[in-house]
């Protein structure tokens, strides 16, 4: 039997449940020629990064001559980088089994951001905006940061703003509508994506996530209009 080659076409499916996700990937395989195929089958192994293959428990057989199949991948854990790894092996009508495929992996990165920290919130007189500036840990994994503002500590809040990951220094001016007290607080937000190369044997899902909010912050906001002068004028007949 000659060697498959197979490939990851795309992600089907990722569905969360509990602490972990089941995914089903569509994967695909070069197709058998030989004449005692016509009664066989397609064999697909999965096994996890640091673990081997267990040939005698496929995770999906589909029959000759099926070139592509929906694979499913259970208990993808939360907040984690899990790199899998598929082959598929022919085998013909009598059992005979061919070797492994090309091997393909596909990684799920599912880490959530930490919690972004506002380190100062202030009242610019100058520019009659409120400048607030924050730090973000591993900041690689925040795609963009969201601004809430309430006037009620504890909210209800409201979005005001969004700030992509380029934000320099980490800081928004926000310019605010008249006196009162501000609550603010920044949730940092990473968005999903997926990555391909270009033999098309490695596939990387990035998981949508978000981080709790922020500690909140709290700026007062008095306007310090020039005080009204009385003038005594004085007039003299002469």
């Amino acid at each position: 039997m000659k060697k498959l080659v197979v490939v990851i076409l795309a992600l089907f499916l990722i569905a969360p449940i509990a602490m972990a996700k089941d995914a089903t990937i569509k994967v695909g395989w070069d197709q058998n020629t030989e004449p005692d195929m016509v009664q066989g089958k397609y064999l697909i192994f999965h096994r996890v990064e640091g673990q081997g293959y267990n040939y005698t428990v496929p995770v999906k057989v589909v029959p000759f001559p099926t070139i592509e199949a929906d694979v499913p991948l259970m208990g993808i854990p939360d907040n984690a980088v899990t790199k899998n790894y598929l082959v598929v092996r022919a085998e013909d009508a009598t059992q005979n089994q061919s070797g492994d495929s090309r091997e393909v992996w596909i990684s799920f990165d599912s880490r959530v951001p930490p919690v972004p920290v506002i380190t100062a919130g202030v009242y610019n007189e100058v520019a009659d905006t409120v400048d607030l500036t924050w730090d973000q840990t591993n900041s690689e994994l925040v795609t963009k940061w969201k601004l809430f503002m309430a006037t009620v500590s504890g909210g209800p809040y409201a979005e005001i703003a969004e700030m992509v990951n380029s934000t320099p220094d980490n800081t928004i001016s926000w310019a605010i509508p008249g006196d009162g007290t501000y609550y603010f607080t920044i949730v940092g937000f990473r968005d999903g994506s997926e990555t391909k190369n270009v033999e098309e044997t490695e596939l990387t899902i990035i998981d949508s996530a978000f981080t709790a909010d922020s500690n909140q912050m709290m700026v007062e906001v008095k306007k310090h209009p020039a005080p009204t002068k009385n003038f005594k004028v004085k007039i003299r007949v002469q």
